[in-house]
């Protein structure tokens, strides 16, 4: 039975990855930046690591390999813009599966809306939200496969869109003592966002390949992100663990962008853990713009 779900799941990732060639519009794209002080701090090189109540994100084998039960957060206004991110997942264990529910969320408020001559004739407020279930199991000997269900919701100007999107991914662990592989798609298919208007929006299929290494404390991961409305980004992470204290910087080259930077830094006070990360702001422009600060929270039971 094990085995006959991780087949699936890999011919569902091979499916998504020849469904590439048809292009999305890039709805949902604050989701894209990525989620977790931790993962964020690292420069997002986190698909190959995922042992956190943030995998539901990065990869959703990873909640298996994240153990009992958790639950955590993330907060952040994205480049001090008044862009309102939110994350909540919790992960527990049900007749031998790993199961997760996912919340996910941004706010923009007052956005200036213009007429056909440039004239502001008000403003509207942006809310889009995202609900997921995922599920995992360890496979002996390989490492752990998982896969998320979710829904889109959004609400803009007095209309609303919905979708229903799936990930699968694979994370590949104890084959060589302290390194892991991970791949993970998400959206597969491309997600149609369907709205009251009769508009159809799409959320372009991506796709994370990455691996992480493990010695005396010392974390170091890559990873190289593609899709059908991202730019193709390597990316680069490094984590030291001094028990209590973790610190952690990242490196972004998104392919035709700059070159990005990030940094963190974690308290692990068990069963609690607080991070912090800055991101380099290398996406937007203009007055009152500037780096993102993130903080998250997790409790292990």
């Amino acid at each position: 039975m094990k085995r006959a779900i991780v087949l699936g799941l890999a011919l569902i990732l091979i499916a998504g990855v020849v469904g590439l060639a048809e292009e999305g519009v890039g709805a949902f794209a604050g989701f894209r930046d990525g989620v977790d002080a931790r993962a964020l701090g690292m420069g997002g090189a986190f698909v190959a690591i995922a042992d956190s109540y943030s995998a539901t994100y990065w990869n959703p084998a990873g909640i298996a390999l994240a153990g009992g039960p958790r639950i955590g957060g993330m907060y952040t206004n994205k480049f001090m813009a008044d862009i309102n991110f939110n994350f909540l997942s919790g992960i527990t264990n049900i007749a031998g599966f790993s199961v997760a529910a996912t919340y996910m969320g941004i706010n923009i408020a007052g956005i200036p809306q213009y007429d056909e001559n440039g004239n502001q004739i008000g403003t509207v407020n942006d809310n889009e939200m995202l609900l997921g279930g995922s599920f995992a199991l360890n496979i002996a000997g390989i490492g752990f496969a998982g896969g998320t269900v979710k829904a889109y919701n959004q609400s803009l100007a007095g209309a609303s869109g919905n979708g229903f999107g799936f990930d699968a991914g694979l994370l590949v662990s104890g084959v060589v003592e302290g390194l892991s592989l991970g791949v993970a798609a998400f959206d597969i298919g491309d997600t149609r966002i369907k709205w009251s208007t009769g508009a159809v929006d799409k959320v372009g299929s991506m796709f994370r390949l990455g691996g992480a290494y493990m010695l005396n404390g010392f974390l170091l991961a890559a990873e190289y992100d593609f899709g059908s409305d991202i730019a193709a980004t390597i990316r680069f992470g490094a984590e030291f663990n001094l028990e209590v204290v973790r610190i952690r910087a990242g490196v972004t080259l998104p392919e035709g962008g700059e070159l990005g930077f990030t940094a963190g830094a974690g308290l692990n006070l068990a069963p609690l853990l607080i991070d912090f990360a800055w991101v380099q702001n290398k996406l937007i422009s203009g007055e009152g713009v500037g780096d993102t600060l993130v903080l998250s929270a997790e409790f292990v039971f």
